[in-house]
């Protein structure tokens, strides 16, 4: 295209950036290659002052597909594979400028970076600056920085000050860059979190003989995360990862409205996280997440699944170490990315070397060593290696993402990727107890899905696991009930953004044309998922609900406070008999936020009767009741009635076990045997055998 600019000023430097070019290119400025790129999801930015000239300059990029292994015959059985992270197997195979592109205007002495870090527990904020001297001569120079307070769609430099810090002389020599790191205490900032995500803007100001050569704002929220045990801890109290995220199959995700749509199902639907899955998302979704409180995991491309990592090769793990500096430079200001995914189900790339068991521990300790403000982990693939080598234990999918009677505390246990949405059908949830009317209907299917969802999460929130990302709401359970093609207003094409021209029937996810409050269609699965992750719960891990009558027995209750503050109150537990109260218990509560405490309600059943409501509600000390949970249950006569008619022949009971006791109480003779070693007698019209 042709780029038409005015002479650059005088004390000023000139920089094209492309936010993200797919897969790989060459960028041509007037007829001279100026950079080239190897990587489809990070900026390139490029010092273009001496290329560019007063008037029309023609700017070319040259796309290309990504560098991939060569089909040797030793290796002709592979699939092409690519030797720089791709992602999934979406953005394996995406190429184009799918980003904006920005020419920016710094001073000749500028601010190359700044590098944010805050801590609660010290009360203190840490700036590193990098500065940059692109002059003949060395230059003295000033660095003046600020806090201020941001507001959206405002001036960055033009608000007060809420914290200065001391200035600083830097003499940088001509051509080099200089470093500058400054601690300051900061007794009451406003905190960045998820329900009050306040952000402030740091300011820089370089300056030379008092007058301004360059300026750069950027935005921070105070706020500090880290381990302690099994939890994760926000700004002091443990938080829990309640997440989504779907593969994408349009690009309308890039569009603000967009996520916007998306955010709103989140907060209805008791969500506080996504982690942005198998590849750095465009910036706009970290700024976003940032003003809406949206709590963030960064994945990078190093994705397994889809085969399509040549992890057997040197030359990807060096281009792997590339993406990972890239990516948290870009990143490592935002205050909503709270966590670093390493990769993700590396187990299943088909490699062919143990290479990548080797190289991926580096890739973590490179992210340790790059950003000690945030942890890292392997998502679905810790069990590679000695998990208590590491920091946190992942896992994907099954009854072990609730953590039950198997899981140590002694990390965090992530259950990144969980339940049956992706695969749901009538053979993988028949289980639930619909049986086989999962065949007649697919709102069953869902249903069903949903619920054994839903008893993961609740058992896991009773053990104090530290995420749950059911896979997924937003693009899987989440209807496509538009039938007509959308050609939506553009507006003026050259503001950032993405802007489609039309959208096909059943591919978006969020009404964002029509600017609805609510862009979705909610389906059976919406109210039971929003339910299991509602912020403060009462829970009953027990499916029991048939007792003898006159039987004693205890159930165990757990509070599960993930509100946003600490909830002291009552536990008020009953037992209810044609809707009166025939048992009943209080247990003063006191639970911190992001805390579990469990009681024990021992209680004798009714003698007569054939049916109770069990029902515990907790009421807060302001009278607010927060939760109720509730279980019909049937009573039964303790002893049974005569087995009638008997069974034909002899009875034969192998085994031991609680079966003897029962075969009694049914007035049934039988014949005890130990074990299988003996024959079975003949005559026995009647084989029972013990669990064991």
């Amino acid at each position: 295209r042709t780029l038409h600019v005015e002479a650059t000023p005088a004390g000023t430097r000139r920089f094209l950036r492309f936010d993200a070019v797919a897969a790989r290119c060459q960028v041509w400025l007037n007829g001279q290659k100026i950079a080239e790129n190897n990587d489809a999801f990070l900026p390139l930015e490029v010092d273009v002052t001496d290329q560019l000239h007063e008037g029309e300059n023609e700017l070319a990029v040259l796309i290309l597909d990504y560098e991939r292994i060569a089909q040797t015959e030793e290796k002709k059985h592979l699939v092409s594979k690519t030797l720089t992270p791709s992602g999934n197997m979406l953005t394996a195979h995406m190429r184009g400028i799918w980003q904006d592109v920005w020419l920016v205007e710094r001073g000749d002495v500028y601010v190359e970076d700044l590098n944010i870090r805050t801590s609660v527990r010290e009360k203190t904020l840490t700036v590193r600056a990098d500065l940059h001297n692109t002059r003949a001569t060395a230059a003295d120079v000033t660095l003046q920085l600020n806090v201020a307070d941001w507001a959206k769609d405002t001036d960055p430099f033009g608000g007060n000050n809420v914290l200065e810090l001391p200035a600083q002389e830097l003499a940088i020599p001509a051509g080099e860059s200089s470093t500058v790191e400054l601690t300051v205490p900061w007794e009451n900032p406003s905190l960045w979190q998820p329900e009050s995500p306040h952000l402030y803007w740091l300011r820089a100001e370089v300056a030379q003989n008092g007058t301004t050569v360059d300026q750069l704002a950027e935005r921070f929220g105070f706020r500090e995360v880290w381990l302690d045990g099994p939890d994760f801890i926000l700004n002091g109290f443990p938080v829990h990862f309640f997440s989504d995220w779907g593969h994408k199959v349009t690009q309308l995700h890039h569009m603000e409205s967009w996520n916007l749509a998306w955010f709103d199902l989140l907060k209805r639907e008791n969500f506080n996280h996504s982690r942005l899955h198998t590849h750095p998302h465009p910036e706009l979704i970290m700024d976003l997440a940032d003003e809406h409180g949206i709590l963030i995991t960064g994945e990078t491309g190093i994705h397994g699944s889809g085969g399509d990592q040549a992890a057997d090769e040197e030359t990807y793990w060096e281009n792997a170490r590339d993406h990972i500096a890239r990516y948290i430079k870009r990143d490592k200001n935002h205050p909503s990315l709270v966590l670093w995914s390493v990769e993700n189900e590396m187990r299943w790339n088909q490699d062919q070397t143990e290479l990548t068991k080797q190289k991926l521990p580096e890739m973590y300790q490179l992210f340790r060593q790059l950003d000690p403000t945030r942890e890292a982990y392997h998502e679905g693939d810790s069990s590679l290696w000695n998990e208590s080598d590491q920091s946190i234990m992942s896992r994907h999918y099954g009854k072990e993402c609730g953590g039950y009677e198997w899981w140590t505390k002694e990390m965090p246990l992530h259950a990144g990727e969980m339940c049956t949405y992706h695969y749901m059908g009538p053979n993988t949830n028949f289980h639930t107890g619909a049986g086989d009317r999962l065949w007649a209907d697919y709102n069953l299917i869902l249903e069903a899905a949903a619920r054994e969802t839903a008893w993961i999460i609740e058992c896991g929130r009773t053990q104090g696991v530290c995420a749950f990302g059911p896979w997924n709401i937003s693009c899987l359970v989440n209807y496509r009930l538009e039938t007509e093609t959308i050609r939506p207003e553009l507006g003026d094409v050259t503001t950032p953004g993405y802007k489609p021209q039309l959208i096909k029937p059943h591919s978006a996810e969020f009404r964002i044309w029509k600017g609805t409050e609510k862009a979705y269609d909610e389906t059976v699965a919406n109210a039971i998922q929003a339910r299991s992750f509602r912020p403060f719960a009462v829970i009953d891990l027990s499916h029991r609900r048939s007792y003898y009558q006159s039987q004693s027995i205890t159930r165990t209750l757990y509070v599960v406070n993930d509100s946003t503050a600490d909830q002291p109150g009552e536990l008020f537990v009953t037992l209810k008999e044609a809707g009166n109260i025939v048992e009943e218990k209080r247990f003063p509560i006191d639970v911190g936020r992001g805390r579990v405490q469990q009681v024990d309600w021992e209680l004798t059943l009714p003698a007569s009767g054939t049916g109770v409501t069990y029902e515990a509600t907790f009421t807060n000390a302001s009278g607010e009741v927060l939760d109720t949970w509730s279980q019909d249950w049937r009573l039964t006569p303790k002893q049974l009635p005569a087995l009638s008619p008997k069974p034909s022949g002899d009875v034969l009971l192998i085994g031991s076990g609680p079966a003897e006791k029962w075969l009694g109480e049914l007035g049934l003779d039988f014949s005890p045997q130990a074990s299988w070693d003996a024959p079975v007698p003949e005559g026995v019209g009647l084989l029972i055998l013990e669990k064991d």
